[in-house]
């Protein structure tokens, strides 16, 4: 069962990689606009991040982090969340990787960035005085 669930997952995440990797967002009706965008006219903190994804499987680092400089700096966060319990590591280790990286004050540091990041990118594309951090897409 485990083998069944693994070679699913890998599966799934081989046809997602090919699928950013070969399409760009925007330019065919399959991906989603930004439901906040849609209806507020401001970027949210996930807005360009099918782009950046689609810039990170080309390798296109630069234009990944122009697109969405959030997404490209906690994506490696994120991997490491998902395979810290399956690189081998003593259940001591697990234990503070867990506590001290993914726990309660981290949670809250995460939310005062996405916050900070939202309210920096609203406030510059209101001014007109500083240039967004994020270009103008939102797919």
């Amino acid at each position: 069962k485990k083998v069944l669930k693994f070679l699913l997952a890998s599966t799934l995440l081989i046809a997602a990689f090919w699928y950013f990797k070969s399409h760009q967002p925007g330019a065919n009706g399959v991906f989603l606009p930004c439901p906040v965008k849609l209806f507020t006219g401001f970027d949210c903190p996930g807005c360009g991040s099918q782009r950046a994804v689609h810039y990170l499987t080309n390798f296109e680092f630069s234009e990944a982090f122009s697109m969405n400089p959030l997404l490209v700096c906690a994506l490696p966060y994120v991997l490491f969340g998902f395979a810290y319990k399956r690189i081998g590591l003593s259940e001591e280790v697990v234990y503070k990787i867990r506590r001290y990286g993914y726990g309660g004050p981290v949670v809250y540091l995460w939310f005062v960035v996405i916050i900070a990041f939202t309210f920096g990118e609203i406030g510059a594309k209101k001014t007109g005085d500083l240039p967004s951090i994020k270009q103008n897409t939102c797919f």
